[in-house]
């Protein structure tokens, strides 16, 4: 990424990953970001992410393009949680509710690249007791491998000196087209191995409910243009289209099952994703318009995001405490989520 120097006057670290059937990858050391995925479909490259023009675009976008986010991905009600009766303050980033962290999250941290390889890259970020309200000395770890097989695996891995709720994910928006026309992500068709959602209050946090999808919008469970019932009901309404967290089965996440799938409109390539976390959040870039992107000014709609997570809200929603993400003090936080493609 050209352009100025981050924050601290230094310029940002890129990585680039590629494997034998000219796949590439390419991460950066700011917010361990995922910046680019190609492929070499029918013969020339494909770019898959939608992205920022360059660094001064990239602190100007408030999306979370292709971060890491946490410690706690989504978003926490009021920005307050309790644990055994201590009451706990996040700061206020989303209308009344803390999103991805908040204020200064993981996204917008410079992280230390670790180790290296050709094919993978393991980045490192330390987070002192109390930072943006979260309790612990919190030590974490993203490693991204771009495989012979075509996919992008992503382990995460954390150890927290207290008790705190920890829910890692990445941000990237995908356009899997040939074409960069407004809306593209609407053409798009998609499957989600999910028979429930989560439908969420006006401030889109969880009501609580798992509700099933069938008879609903949110029925993915056979592929379908994600046009076709875009905007259709009260609950993608509150949303300005597909905000939600879709729900596996506990089968389901072991990294091995797919458990959606991305079509491309023009039927020439398809992604699978796979994971151990328990949902994951359909978001439809709802609010990119205006973004200064490497191909154009995105509006609303450009990409979609699939990002693997625990539930929102979780620590505020005890009907969930089977799928807690409360990591223990002393104890290991690992997941793992791998995009592959086929084409």
């Amino acid at each position: 990424m050209c352009g100025t120097s981050y924050t601290d006057g230094e310029q940002a670290i890129l990585v680039h990953l590629r494997n034998s059937n000219g796949v590439t990858a390419t991460l950066m050391d700011i917010g361990a970001t995922w910046l680019s995925f190609c492929a070499p479909v029918q013969g020339k490259d494909r770019e898959l992410l939608i992205r920022a023009n360059d660094m001064d675009a990239y602190l100007e976008q408030e999306a979370y393009l292709g971060a890491t986010v946490g410690r706690f991905a989504n978003r926490i009600a009021k920005g307050q949680f309790s644990i055994d009766g201590r009451e706990y303050q996040l700061p206020i980033n989303n209308g009344e509710n803390s999103l991805h962290g908040g204020e200064l999250g993981f996204d917008k941290k410079r992280w230390t690249i670790i180790e290296q390889t050709h094919s993978s890259v393991t980045f490192f970020l330390h987070l002192h007791d109390g930072e943006q309200g979260y309790p612990g000395n919190m030590d974490v770890k993203v490693r991204y491998e771009l495989t012979q097989d075509n996919a992008l695996e992503i382990r995460y891995e954390a150890t927290c000196d207290k008790d705190c709720p920890v829910n890692l994910t990445n941000h990237a928006y995908f356009n899997l087209s040939e074409s960069s026309e407004d809306g593209i992500a609407l053409k798009h068709h998609l499957k989600v191995e999910a028979e429930y959602y989560l439908p969420v209050s006006e401030t889109l946090i969880p009501t609580g409910e798992l509700k099933p999808v069938v008879g609903t919008s949110f029925d993915f469970q056979k592929e379908k243009e994600i046009a076709r019932d875009f905007m259709s009901d009260s609950d993608q309404a509150i949303a300005s289209g597909y905000d939600h967290c879709f729900v596996f089965s506990q089968k389901d996440c072991d990294a091995e099952s797919i458990v959606a799938t991305l079509t491309a409109p023009e039927r020439d390539l398809k992604m699978h994703v796979k994971t151990t976390k328990p949902g994951m959040q359909c978001y439809t870039g709802n609010f990119l318009a205006g973004i200064n992107g490497y191909d154009k000014s995105y509006k609303n709609n450009d990409g979609v995001a699939l990002e693997t997570q625990y539930f929102p809200d979780a620590p505020n929603q005890p009907q969930w405490k089977s799928r807690n993400p409360l990591l223990k003090a002393g104890a290991t936080y690992q997941h793992k989520t791998v995009y592959q493609l086929e084409w």
